[in-house]
């Protein structure tokens, strides 16, 4: 199954995240007076950590399942917010993966490939099942004396 025009750009602009990481671990590094990839990486799972929170928050408050007083935002700011934190856990995982050698463009792109092919997998049995299960309803039709049509085009 090939890409589609967005999954193809998605992939192509995590390469920027992935410079991103990169300049800004230097300058990270600096400004914490951080001397090896060690510290830097526990820095950042630690920052990962902190990040996720801040998305579970958002996410609730989202939801509407926060305390009023947090909840005094119109829906789009809180929406706006959640996908705020997101993007922070994103750049963090692209930091932690700096540290530890790691290219983020690379090992998500590989990653993706991998859904992808597990994705066409899942396509073909979902197609499977719908043709069974059309076989089964066709036949009870028939008992029926329904006319019910095939759904080729009800195919994924």
């Amino acid at each position: 199954m090939s890409r589609t025009k967005t999954e193809t750009q998605a992939v192509t602009e995590l390469s920027q995240v992935s410079e991103f990481a990169r300049h800004q671990a230097v300058l990270l590094k600096s400004f914490f007076g951080l001397t090896t990839d060690l510290e830097f990486a526990q820095l950042s799972l630690l920052k990962l950590q902190e990040e996720a929170g801040e998305v579970a928050e958002a996410y609730l408050a989202y939801r509407k399942l926060q305390r009023a007083d947090k909840l005094r935002h119109t829906d789009a700011e809180l929406k706006a917010n959640l996908g705020k934190e997101l993007a922070d856990v994103t750049v963090v995982i692209a930091l932690l993966a700096n540290s530890v050698g790691l290219d983020f463009h690379e090992i998500v792109a590989s990653r993706l490939n991998d859904l992808y092919a597990r994705r066409d997998g899942m396509v073909e049995v979902i197609n499977e099942r719908l043709t069974a299960s059309w076989d089964r309803a066709s036949s009870l039709g028939d008992q029926l004396e329904l006319p019910i049509p095939r759904p080729d085009s009800a195919r994924l």
